[in-house]
């Protein structure tokens, strides 16, 4: 959970499939992306669709893996497994947070 004394930077959810061969290297991927980074300020969470279609629907979401920024806004999609990890890295720094290693 969040540190009380940090405040969240960056939320994301990424929105997977159970039924996608791409799940889990996605998932992979955003965990060790991740962890170059204060944990404190990421809010992370997965979604698999078919639990939770309503949110998928709400967030527009017409593919999986897809990884969804929402805040700080503007709301930013990436679509795959997420192995470009310099734009992933881009993206977090664009929001303010720095590679800790």
């Amino acid at each position: 959970m969040l540190g009380s004394d940090a405040p969240t930077s960056v939320h994301l959810i990424l929105y997977v499939s159970a039924m996608s061969t791409y799940t889990v290297t996605a998932v992979n991927n955003c965990h060790a992306l991740l962890d170059r980074f204060d944990r404190t300020r990421v809010r992370f969470e997965v979604c698999d669709i078919s639990q939770e279609p309503e949110r998928a629907e709400a967030d527009a979401v017409c593919y999986t893996p897809m990884l969804l920024k929402r805040f700080p806004p503007p709301r930013t999609y990436v679509l795959g497994t997420l192995s470009n990890v310099d734009a992933l890295v881009r993206l977090l720094e664009s929001c303010g947070l720095e590679p800790s290693r």
